[in-house]
């Protein structure tokens, strides 16, 4: 249940909503950063680039309803898309879900066939936030194992 401060603003104490981006081996929180993160991901290849979860205190969904993202803004190379899947919290992080593992919605992008260079997708997510996600598409063939989290300059 959201609660009410004394001016009637909602306080979303109770709930706790991240955009998250995998990571190497795990998943990463970024919160509501304004800059946006970056995963490199192979031509071609379905690749999990972010998950959205809406959790409680107790790590586990907030609303009895998966929501999906919104996407204001779509690739310009390839496809988004949404499916419902489990995410991973980093156990090295300060996050209250730190090693934990919930159910969300996985962000999914598949660039079109042959595509290399750069795209990008924005989600808007259930607390309205905007979250931009740079993709890096690479040669199939290159030696990437997975997605893989960078650091914007």
């Amino acid at each position: 249940m959201t609660k009410t401060n004394c001016n009637g603003k909602r306080a979303l104490s109770d709930r706790i909503f991240r955009l998250v981006v995998l990571a190497g081996v795990g998943v990463m929180s970024i919160g509501y950063a304004k800059a946006g993160d970056s995963v490199i991901v192979r031509s071609g290849e379905k690749t999990l680039i972010g998950m959205a979860m809406a959790i409680d205190k107790s790590c586990t969904p907030a609303t009895a309803s998966y929501i999906y993202p919104e996407t204001p803004g779509y690739p310009d190379h390839g496809q988004v898309s949404y499916q419902l899947a489990n995410g991973h919290f980093k156990k090295n992080t300060s996050f209250v879900c730190a090693g934990k593992t919930t159910r969300g919605v996985a962000v999914l992008y598949r660039s079109d066939p042959g595509f290399v260079g750069t795209d990008k997708v924005t989600v808007r997510t259930y607390d309205k936030s905007l979250h931009v996600i740079n993709i890096a598409v690479v040669k199939a063939s290159s030696g990437l194992p997975h997605s893989r989290k960078s650091k914007p300059s």
